[in-house]
C-alpha cells in the first residue's frame, strides 16, 4: 500500500510531537494531543499546570483554546482519571466570576 502524498496538518503534526519531550510542548502542542485524544493520561497534567497559570491559556486559535480542547474529552476518560476532573472543575469554579464576566458579559444563564 503507498504511503499517502499528502497528510493532514494535524496528522502531520501530531506524529512530529510524538518525539518531542513533554516538558518542551507548548499550549498549541497540548491542544492538539488533547484535541486528538493522545496522550490524555500524560498531557492532562501539564495542562491543569498551563490552566493553573492562566485558565484561558491559548494556542494558536483563541483565548481558552486548552481549557476547550479539555472541556471535550470523552467521559470515559474522566471517570477512570476522576482526580484530573476535579482539579478542573476546581480550577473553573475558582475562576467562575472572571469566567462568567468574559464570556456572559455578567448575565446570568438563562435555563
Amino acid at each position: 500500500m503507498e504511503k499517502l502524498k499528502e497528510e493532514s496538518y494535524t496528522v502531520t503534526r501530531c506524529h512530529a510531537l510524538r518525539k518531542v519531550p513533554l516538558n518542551q510542548l507548548s499550549i498549541e502542542d497540548l491542544r492538539i494531543l488533547i484535541n486528538q485524544g493522545i496522550g490524555l493520561k500524560y498531557l492532562l497534567p501539564l495542562a491543569i499546570d498551563k490552566l493553573k497559570i492562566n485558565i484561558l491559556a491559548e494556542g494558536d486559535l483563541f483565548e481558552g483554546d486548552l481549557l476547550e480542547a479539555i472541556r471535550k474529552i470523552k467521559a470515559e476518560f474522566w471517570i477512570e482519571f476522576s482526580e484530573h476532573a476535579e482539579q478542573i472543575n476546581g480550577l473553573i469554579a475558582r475562576n467562575a466570576q472572571m469566567l462568567a464576566a468574559k464570556f456572559l458579559n455578567n448575565k446570568p444563564l438563562d435555563y
